[in-house]
C-alpha cells in the first residue's frame, strides 16, 4: 500500500492528460490504477485507461460506479458508503465493467483507503472468469445428467448434447481387442470434422486405433492432463494420415486436452476425452470428478436398466404363473408361456421337450414360432449323446452359436435360417425334467438376468408339467375317492338291492361301461336283483345263475375279478347273451366279505377293451366294499328279523297271557301261529281227557270248518299229528306232492304244500299238537322259523295249561257259589215253607168260617138287599186273600219242572189269551213271531204259569187300555234259544227299580202281593232261561225271556287221517 503523503517510490513522468498531485506517481505503474475522493474518480493512470478503452475525460470527475456494469453498480457504491464509515468489509472482489466498446469485462479490484482518498488497483482477470465459467457450466452439466434415466444410451446423449452446448470438443472413446479403442462419439468446433474425414477419407465416429500412452495412462490411472492435442490425434489415426492429421489441429493453435476414465459397476468402461485451449493442468481434479459423475449417471441407468430388465423379467414370470395357473391343461400353458418367452426375448421360435418315462428320452411337448419345422418334428430325442441329453445330465444351459455348433445341430440350424441355439434345463427340486429350447436367426448372447429370468421360466414349465402329471395322478386318486365316496354313500341304505343298483349306476359312467347287472348269492345260485342297459331277453336269461361256466359265476367261485375282453374267451352258452346286447367286453367283479363272495357285480362295454391295472384295483376296491355292505345289510337284515321276531312274540306273549278264556286263548293262539312264520294257515288240536282224541279246537286261514273234528292219537304212525303228539318232537314236509311218505291220495285235496307240525308241552306232558300249512307253494320252513314258531307254540302250551287251570278253578268258584246260594235259598224257603204253613193254618180256618158265613148271608137277604154289594166286597176280598195265602204256598214249596221239549208259541198264546180276560179296558195285542223256532225244554204247566204271570202284569199296568207286542224269535249265538218279548205301553219301570222287581214280596202295586215276577224268575231259571226288563223305546217296560232249545246229543266228528296227516314227514326242532 502507498500512503497519499508519501512520494513515488520512483520517478514518474507526468502525461499531459493527468494533472499533477499526489498521485502521479501511479502513471509509471502498469497495474491499472484509479483514485476516488467523495465517490468521484479523481485519478486514473494510463493502464486503466488502455483496460477501459476511453479518454480520460470520460472517466475523472465522474461516479465510481458507472465505470462498473448495471448488476455490480449497486453493490459497489453500497460497499464504498460503508467504507467511507469505517466498516469493515472485504477490500478484494471481482467485477464487471463494461469497456468503451461495449465489451464486458471482468476486473478483480483492490481497494485500500488513503484519508478521504479510496485507492483502487485492477487487474483483468477476464480470462480467469471465462475458465472458472465453463468449469461451473461443466460441473453443472455433471450434476445435471439424469440418474432416472432408463438406459446408458440416454445418459450418454445427455452428457454428449451438454458438451456440444459448452463448445468443448470430445471423443468417447471404448476399448476394443487387440490394444484398441474405438470413438463412439466424438464433436469438434465447426470445420475441424469435416476437414478430418474429407482430408483422411475416415469418418470420425466409428474410427478405431491404438490406445495413445496419454489413453492408456487414463485407462490405468483415471485421468490424465496433456498440452498438445495435436501430438495425441496423430498418435490414434493410422501412420499415412497422422501429419495431416498434426497439422490440421496445429493450425486451430494450441490445444489442451483431458482424459477422464468412465466407470460402470466397478469396471473401466469407456474413455471421455476432452480438448480445448483454455483447459489447464490445475482443472484435472475438477475433470476426475465429472468422470466420476458421468460413472455414477452410467452405473444408475445400468441399475435400471437391470431393474427394468428385472421388472419386465418378473412381469413375464407373473403372466407366466398366472398363465400356468388359468390353463385348464399343460399345453394352454406351455403354447401361452413360449409365447411369453418369444416376446421377452425377441426369439424366432422356442420348444419344449421333456423327459419321458423310463428317463431314456425327450418327447416334444410343445414347439412355437417359424423355423422349428425340423424341431417340431423331431417329436422324440434320445437323452444318450445328443446335445439336450447333456443339458438333462449336467443341468447347465447351453447357448450355442451356429458357426461353433458341432453336427448335427449345425446343419439344423443351417437349413432353418438359424444363428443361435439356446438349451435351458426345465428344473424341479433339483432335477431336470426337461429342456426349453430358443432359435435366433442373428448371433445372440444371453445376459446373466436373461439366463436368471429362463432358469425361472423353465422352473413353471417344469412345475407345470410335473403338477400335470402330479394333477392327472390326482384326479384319478380323486375320483377314485369319490366313486368309493359315493358307493359308501349308497351303502348307508343298508338296502341290498338299492346299495347294488345305486353303486352300479355310480360305475357304469366312471368306467365308461354300457351295461351293468348286480347279482346277489342266494345259496348255490346268483339272482339278478338290478341291471342296466340290459334287454329283456339278456335279462330273463340271467334271472338265476346256478354253478355256470360265465364270468359272474367265475367270479362268485375264485372270488377274483374276471376279465373278458375277447368274446372268443366265453364259451358259447354265456357268448350267446353278451352277443344280444352286442357286447365285445365283460368284467365280472365279486362281492367278496369274509373269504366269501355275497355277490356279483357284471360290467359290459360294446366296444372291445381291457381294464388297467389301476381300474382292476379300483373295481376290487369296490368289490370288497360292497361285499362289506352286503355282509353288514344281512347282519342288520337278520338283527332286524330276530328283533321284529321277539317282538312277534312277545306281542304274542302278551296277547296271550292277556286272557284265560280258553276259547279266546286258542284263537288268539292259532292266528299269532300262521303270523310268525307268514303262513296262511294254522290249526291247534288238543287232546281229550284220555288222551285218546285230538280234537281242532281253532283255525286259522281258509278251513275254519275243520274246528270240532278229530284225529286218533292212537297209533303214532296213523297220522303225523298223532306222531307229534306221541313223540313230542316236530316235524317238517316240505313238499307234500313229491314226498314218497305223504298219503297219495290227499295229495288231491291241496290243503297244503309243506308243513310244520310242534307239540304243545308243558311240564312233561303233551296237551295237543300246533300245523302250521303252507297252501301256496312248497316251502321248507328255515330253522329261524322253526324257532319262532316253537317259541309261540310253548307260550301258547303254557296259556292253555293256566287257562285250563282257571276255567277249574272258576267252575270250582262257581259251583261253590251255586251251592251256598242253594243252601241259603233251601233254608229261606224251609223257614218260609214253616211259615206259609202257619199262616195257611191260622188263615184259612177264619178264611173258611167266612166263606160260609157269606153264602149264608146271601141267601137270607136275597137279590134285592141293600147289602148284597157289601157281601160281595167281603167275598172278593176274601178270595183275593185265599189267592196270596195260595201264592204264598206255591213260592214256598216250588215243584220240579219236568221238561220236555215242545212248541213255546201256543203256550204263549194261552197265556196271553188267559191275561185278557182279566184286562179291565181294550187292550190290542200285536203278534210277530218267527217260524220254524227250534223246541223248547220245558214244564208246560209252571212255564204257562211263568208266562201268565207277565201278561198279567202287563195288563194290570194298563187299566184305561194300551198295546200289548209280544215277539218270538230264534236266539243266535253260542247260547243258542228262542227269545220271547211282552212290550207294553204303561208308565215303564224306573231304573232304579229293575233290579228289586224281580224280589219276593216287592211291588208297587197297593194291591199286589209282590211274588208274581219273583214266581217268574225262579220258573224261568228253573228252565236254564233267564229274564229281564228294560224300557221300550216309546215308553212302558219290556220283560225279554230268553230259553234254551232242545238240541239232539251230538259228539265231536272223526276226522279223517287224510285231512292234515301226512305219513311221516322229517324232523323238526322239539317246541
Amino acid at each position: 500500500m502507498v500512503a497519499p503523503s508519501r512520494a513515488p517510490s520512483h520517478p514518474m513522468t507526468m502525461t499531459s492528460s493527468t494533472p499533477p498531485g499526489p498521485y502521479a506517481h501511479f502513471d509509471a505503474f502498469s497495474q491499472p490504477t484509479l483514485v476516488v475522493r467523495a465517490g468521484e474518480v479523481v485519478y486514473v493512470n494510463p493502464p486503466l485507461l488502455a483496460l477501459l478503452k476511453r479518454p480520460a475525460e470520460q472517466v475523472r470527475g465522474r461516479p465510481v460506479w458507472q465505470l462498473l456494469g448495471s448488476e455490480d453498480e449497486a453493490s459497489v457504491k453500497e460497499r464504498y458508503q460503508r467504507r467511507m464509515r469505517g466498516e469493515a468489509v472485504p477490500t478484494t472482489y471481482e467485477v464487471g465493467i463494461t469497456v468503451g466498446s461495449g465489451a464486458a469485462r471482468q476486473v478483480e479490484l483492490t481497494l485500500e483507503r488513503v484519508g478521504e482518498d479510496v485507492v483502487v488497483f485492477a487487474r483483468d482477470v477476464t480470462e480467469r472468469a471465462g475458465r472458472r465459467q465453463r468449469m461451473l457450466e461443466l460441473a453443472r452439466l455433471g450434476t445435471s445428467l439424469p440418474t432416472t434415466a432408463a438406459t446408458e444410451e440416454a445418459v450418454l446423449e445427455r452428457l454428449f448434447a451438454g458438451l456440444e452446448a459448452l463448445g468443448l470438443a470430445f471423443s468417447y472413446l471404448v476399448p476394443v481387442a487387440g490394444g484398441r479403442a474405438r470413438i463412439v462419439r466424438a464433436w469438434t468446433p465447426a470445420g475441424v470434422q469435416g476437414d478430418f474425414e474429407s482430408g483422411t477419407g475416415h469418418a470420425l465416429e466409428g474410427l478405431e486405433g491404438p490406445l495413445t500412452p496419454q489413453l492408456a495412462r487414463a485407462w490405468a490411472e483415471g485421468a490424465v492432463y496433456a498440452d498438445d492435442y495435436a501430438l495425441e490425434a496423430a498418435q490414434f489415426v493410422d501412420a499415412p494420415h497422422a501429419q495431416f492429421t498434426r497439422e490440421l489441429l496445429l493450425r486451430r493453435g494450441q490445444v489442451h486436452f483431458i482424459v477422464v476414465r468412465v466407470d460402470v459397476e466397478g469396471a473401466p468402461r469407456a474413455l471421455l476425452r476432452l480438448a480445448g485451449r483454455w483447459l489447464r493442468a490445475e482443472d484435472l481434479p475438477m475433470l476426475r470428478l465429472f468422470g466420476a459423475q458421468v460413472s455414477t449417471a452410467l452405473n444408475a441407468a445400468r441399475a435400471i436398466q437391470h431393474l427394468s430388465e428385472r421388472n419386465t423379467a418378473l412381469a413375464a414370470l407373473d403372466r407366466l404363473a398366472t398363465a400356468a395357473a388359468a390353463a385348464p391343461d399343460p399345453q394352454g400353458f406351455f403354447a401361452t408361456g413360449l409365447s411369453e418367452v418369444r416376446g421377452l426375448l425377441g426369439c424366432t421360435g422356442a420348444s419344449l421337450f421333456l423327459v419321458a418315462r423310463g428317463a431314456r428320452s425327450l418327447q416334444l411337448a410343445h414347439a412355437e414360432g417359424p423355423g422349428l419345422e425340423t424341431l417340431g418334428a423331431i417329436h422324440q430325442v434320445p437323452i444318450e449323446g445328443t446335445l439336450m441329453g447333456e443339458v438333462v445330465r449336467d443341468g447347465t444351459a447351453r447357448v450355442v452359436d451356429r458357426d461353433v455348433a458341432e453336427e448335427p445341430v449345425r446343419s439344423m440350424l443351417a437349413k432353418q435360417g438359424l444363428r443361435t441355439l439356446a438349451l435351458i434345463p426345465l428344473q424341479l427340486h433339483r432335477r431336470v425334467v426337461g429342456t426349453l429350447n430358443l432359435a435366433f436367426t442373428r448371433a445372440r448372447t444371453l445376459s446373466a438376468v436373461e439366463l436368471e429370468t429362463l432358469h425361472a421360466m423353465g422352473a413353471h414349465f417344469a412345475a407345470a408339467a410335473h403338477s400335470h402329471r402330479l394333477l392327472s395322478e390326482l384326479r384319478g386318486r380323486v375320483d377314485e375317492l369319490s366313486l368309493l365316496n359315493d358307493v359308501a354313500r349308497g351303502l348307508s341304505t343298508l338296502e341290498p338291492v338299492a346299495q347294488l343298483t345305486q353303486a352300479m349306476e355310480r360305475l357304469l359312467p366312471t368306467f365308461e361301461m354300457d351295461t351293468g347287472a348286480a347279482f346277489q348269492r342266494e345259496g348255490e345260485e346268483l339272482v339278478l336283483v338290478a341291471h342296466r342297459g340290459l334287454s329283456p331277453t339278456t335279462a330273463f336269461r340271467l334271472a338265476r345263475l346256478r354253478n355256470g361256466t360265465g364270468p359272474a359265476s367265475l367270479a362268485a367261485r375264485t372270488g377274483e375279478i374276471v376279465v373278458v375282453d375277447s368274446l372268443e374267451q366265453v364259451d358259447p352258452g354265456a357268448r350267446k347273451y353278451l352277443e344280444v346286447d352286442g357286447l365285445q367286453a365283460v368284467a365280472a367283479v365279486p362281492l367278496v366279505a369274509k373269504g366269501e363272495a355275497l355277490g356279483v357285480l357284471m360290467l359290459g362295454r360294446r366296444r372291445a377293451a381291457g381294464l388297467t391295472p389301476r381300474e382292476l384295483e379300483l373295481l376290487r376296491s369296490v368289490g370288497a366294499q360292497l361285499g362289506v355292505a352286503l355282509d353288514s345289510s344281512r347282519l342288520f337284515h337278520e338283527a332286524r328279523r330276530r328283533a321284529e321276531d321277539l317282538a312277534i312274540v312277545h306281542e304274542v306273549g302278551r296277547s296271550l297271557t292277556g286272557t284265560l278264556e280258553l276259547q279266546q286263548l286258542l284263537d288268539r293262539g292259532v292266528v299269532n301261529l300262521a303270523r310268525i312264520v307268514d303262513a296262511p294257515d294254522a290249526y291247534l288240536f288238543l287232546a281229550d281227557a284220555g288222551g285218546e282224541r285230538l280234537e281242532i279246537r281253532a283255525a286259522a286261514g281258509d278251513h275254519p270248518e275243520l274246528v270240532g273234528l278229530y284225529l286218533p292219537a292212537q297209533p303214532p304212525d296213523s297220522s303225523l299229528v298223532a306222531r307229534v303228539f306221541q313223540t313230542r318232537e316236530g316235524a317238517l314236509v316240505e313238499d307234500a306232492r313229491t314226498d314218497p311218505r305223504v298219503n297219495p291220495a290227499l295229495r288231491s285235496r291241496e290243503l297244503g304244500l309243506g308243513y310244520l307240525a310242534l307239540p304243545l308241552v308243558v311240564r312233561e306232558r303233551t296237551v295237543g299238537v300246533a300245523v302250521i300249512s303252507e297252501t301256496r307253494h312248497t316251502r321248507r320252513f328255515t330253522p329261524q322259523e322253526v324257532e319262532r314258531a316253537a317259541a309261540v307254540a310253548n307260550q301258547l302250551a303254557v296259556a292253555l295249561d293256566s287257562a285250563r287251570l282257571y276255567e277249574d278253578l272258576k267252575r270250582s268258584y262257581a259251583e261253590l257259589a251255586r251251592a251256598h246260594a242253594q243252601l241259603v235259598h233251601t233254608e229261606r224257603l224251609a223257614a218260609l215253607g214253616e211259615l206259609s204253613a202257619v199262616v195257611a193254618h191260622e188263615v184259612r180256618n177264619p178264611l173258611g168260617a167266612i166263606f160260609n158265613s157269606v153264602a149264608s148271608l146271601k141267601r137270607l137277604v136275597g137279590p134285592q138287599s141293600p147289602t148284597l154289594p157289601l157281601l160281595e166286597i167281603v167275598g172278593e176280598e176274601s178270595e183275593r186273600l185265599n189267592h196270596i195265602v195260595n201264592d204264598l204256598l206255591e213260592f214256598a214249596r216250588p215243584a220240579q219242572p219236568q221238561l220236555r221239549a215242545g212248541a213255546l208259541v201256543p203256550v204263549l198264546q194261552d197265556a196271553v189269551t188267559a191275561a185278557l180276560a182279566e184286562a179291565e179296558g181294550p187292550v190290542q195285542v200285536e203278534w210277530q213271531l218267527s217260524e220254524g223256532l227250534a223246541p223248547v225244554p220245558m214244564d208246560e204247566r209252571l212255564l204257562r204259569q211263568a208266562l201268565l204271570n207277565l201278561a198279567q202284569n202287563a195288563v194290570q199296568v194298563m187299566p184305561q187300555g194300551g198295546r200289548l207286542h209280544v215277539r218270538v224269535a230264534a236266539q243266535p249265538g253260542p247260547r243258542e234259544g228262542v227269545c220271547v218279548e211282552l212290550t207294553d205301553s204303561g208308565p215303564g219301570v224306573p231304573p232304579e227299580l229293575r233290579t228289586r222287581i224281580f224280589e219276593p214280596f216287592f211291588t208297587t202295586r197297593a194291591q199286589g202281593t209282590g211274588l208274581g215276577l219273583a214266581l217268574v224268575k225262579r220258573i224261568i231259571e228253573s228252565h236254564a232261561g233267564s229274564v229281564e226288563v228294560t224300557s221300550a223305546p216309546d215308553g212302558g217296560a219290556r220283560f225279554r225271556v230268553l230259553l234254551p232249545v232242545a238240541h239232539p246229543a251230538r259228539e265231536s266228528a272223526p276226522l279223517s287221517t287224510e285231512v292234515l296227516a301226512r305219513a311221516g314227514g322229517s324232523s323238526a326242532p322239539r317246541g
